[in-house]
């Protein structure tokens, strides 16, 4: 059955190379009436030239050349192009050379004399792909534009990968390259399957982002808004510049069905310091105490202003008592040290407790419990560190 040569092979150009001139002559008159441009060369270092300056679509090639064999010549075009289309043209008695010649990542190979409808269906079908592949370039560029258009950062994704970002997303995330790569940018690893949700990015300074997620097929599509002024509004309190107790109500849902502990302070005799004082020096000492506790912590744990001079800091990580226990005494003994600039000495009592939490209820119970801890420090002198055991206050070294 005779084959007509595909209309894509007019768009394409092609390099031919074959150390006989008569076979030459005689297949660049036939392949100049289907390409676009024909580019001719009688051995490998002619031809690997003639690749470096026109970059053609299809290379044709024999095996057996002098200076430069068509196997080594296509071994150095692969390192120019990996994914360059390439036919090999060799004799039956070439045969060995096959193997290695498919190794090279050839589309494939034909064997002399060439049959003319079978040369033709296979250029053809290497036509369709590479107008495929030219297409799939321009819809990629002009994604790339679009996305450049968008005022927030986003990236799309393949099975994972990271394909394309614009360049609000680099200036937030710098280059990567992968989504573990994204997600460790994160407080918190954010769900796929969530399509819209309120993630935190921490990285010296917090930013709060919203973020859309869109699937189609093996792709993903995350947008990223930025909505950190207006997050700070809502979750920051004015006065320690740490959080509020609208914060935990957002991010309470990141920790059930995992074991938390929870440490609960506030600052001793603080009535007295305002009374003495005034409020400015009360207001004063309650913005360091909210820096000294926030700078000695993880930036993972997040530090939560109560109410009045209470604090209640969520340990991320951290489901041990003893060693929730031992930061607590820790940041106990950085506030004792530290200078208010008054005369006085600043102290906080500490009440710590651990447990699972699977719903918002079983979080009210175990605060109710360090609740009462800490009232227990108070009562018994102030200045010391309480624990919840086993569903009861414990005595802790202070």
């Amino acid at each position: 059955m005779k084959i007509k040569p595909s209309r894509f092979l007019k768009e394409l150009s092609l390099l031919y190379v074959e150390d006989e001139s008569a076979v030459r002559e005689i297949f660049y008159e036939m392949m100049k009436r289907y390409f676009k441009k024909v580019f001719v060369a009688k051995d490998g270092e002619e031809g690997l030239e003639l690749f470096k300056k026109h970059d053609p679509d299809i290379v044709i090639t024999d095996i057996r050349m002098p200076k430069m064999n068509g196997l080594k010549m296509v071994e150095e075009i692969k390192k120019i192009d990996s994914e360059a289309f390439v036919i090999f043209i060799t004799a039956f008695s070439d045969s060995e050379y096959l193997k290695e010649a498919l190794e090279l990542g050839a589309e494939g190979y034909m064997i002399k004399p060439l049959n003319k409808h079978k040369l033709i269906e296979k250029l053809n079908h290497l036509a369709k792909m590479i107008h495929h592949k030219k297409e799939q370039q321009a819809y990629f560029e002009l994604l790339k534009m679009l996305f450049e258009q968008y005022e927030d950062a986003i990236v799309l994704l393949e099975n994972d990968h990271i394909k394309l970002y614009n360049q609000k997303f680099f200036n937030i995330f710098g280059a990567l390259t992968t989504l573990e790569e994204l997600m460790k940018k994160f407080e918190k690893p954010f769900s796929l399957d969530n399509e819209k949700e309120i993630i935190e990015l921490s990285n010296g300074n917090v930013k709060f982002f919203e973020k859309i997620v869109k699937k189609v097929q093996d792709y993903i599509i995350i947008t990223f808004q930025d909505i950190t002024e207006f997050q700070n509004e809502i979750f920051i309190d004015n006065l320690t510049n740490v959080y509020n107790r609208k914060y935990l109500k957002a991010v309470l849902e990141q920790f059930f069905h995992k074991k938390i502990c929870i440490i609960f302070f506030d600052i001793d005799n603080f009535k007295k310091i305002n009374d003495t004082y005034g409020h400015k020096i009360g207001d004063h000492v309650l913005e360091k105490i909210a820096k000294i506790v926030k700078n000695n912590l993880r930036r993972y744990d997040k530090i939560i202003r109560w109410g009045g001079e209470e604090f209640l800091i969520l340990l991320d990580g951290v489901d041990n008592i003893d060693i929730a226990e031992k930061i607590a005494n820790f940041l106990r003994i950085k506030i004792i040290e530290s200078d208010f600039g008054i005369n006085e000495n600043i102290t906080c009592s500490f009440g710590v407790g651990c447990a699972m939490i699977n719903t918002e209820k079983d979080f009210d119970v175990l605060f109710e419990k360090v609740d009462k801890a800490l009232y227990k420090a108070k009562k018994e002198g102030k200045n010391r560190v309480k624990i919840v055991e086993n569903g009861s206050v414990q005595d802790t070294i202070s």
